[in-house]
């Protein structure tokens, strides 16, 4: 866990910005330019190349080069914390443990600035408003207490794959993937969604576009594998305020 602690220069504040990131990383995969790689960082036409400069190992230098930013405009600032973590790839299991060892460094958090998100192009600074969380769990289906000849079961003995079909249709509508408890969705407030249309009026088409799809060869055509829409705002809107399972 990297901390660090920034003194406010804003007279009489007492509340505190918390900037959360992490530094560990994702494996390197391949597909690096013939000139690039994951370990010799290079530095082209204002970016910097390397593994892990994407998720997360902007965050530390985010965090510094907007206080500059901040200093070198005379602007005022709370006191700033940061929480640099080095776990979450892993699911983040010992952050709340620090948390709770700096507790009383922390101070009165007003607001949580997290540096690990996306952006939709180089060109502009982006602000995630909306982002998709995570319910798991393990569903187990029992029919037997022991493993049994398929010839002899199959026909009598239930599936137990159809089972759990039925018990996920309960909660998925498997033709559209709509989750059918009404506890799963909210309404989503009408200025997100104008500013969901101003958003997916910069990438367009490339909102569902820059996925790799798979495609088949079918007998001299080619077959693609389509997304659930190709309209860029319900795209944009079904990846970040709708609830759907993947």
């Amino acid at each position: 866990m990297l901390f660090f602690d920034i003194p406010a220069t804003k007279a009489g504040s007492t509340q505190t910005i918390l900037m959360y990131g992490h530094r560990d990383k994702q494996p390197e995969f391949n597909g690096w330019r013939s000139d690039l790689g994951p370990w010799t960082p290079k530095y082209e036409n204002g970016k910097l190349y390397g593994r892990g400069g994407a998720d997360d190992g902007y965050a530390v230098y985010a965090s510094v080069a907007a206080v500059q930013a901040l200093k070198a405009q005379g602007k005022p600032h709370p006191r700033i914390v940061g929480l640099i973590e080095t776990c979450e790839e892993s699911g983040s299991y010992d952050l709340l443990p620090y948390v709770d060892a700096l507790r009383d460094r922390l101070g009165d958090v007003s607001l949580v600035i997290c540096l690990d998100s996306g952006a939709g192009n180089y060109d502009q600074l982006w602000l995630t408003t909306s982002l998709r969380g995570m319910a798991s769990g393990t569903l187990k289906v029992q029919i037997l207490t022991e493993g049994v000849h398929s010839g002899d079961a199959s026909g009598l003995v239930p599936s137990s794959f159809r089972i759990m079909r039925q018990v996920l249709d309960r909660l998925e509508d498997s033709k559209t993937g709509r989750l059918l408890p009404a506890s799963f969705h909210c309404e989503i407030p009408s200025d997100r969604l104008e500013q969901a249309k101003a958003t997916a009026a910069i990438p367009g088409d490339e909102v569902y576009k820059r996925f790799p799809w798979a495609h088949y060869d079918c007998g001299g055509s080619t077959a693609f594998a389509l997304p659930t829409t190709t309209d860029p705002v319900e795209a944009l809107v079904n990846r970040t305020g709708r609830r759907r399972c993947p």
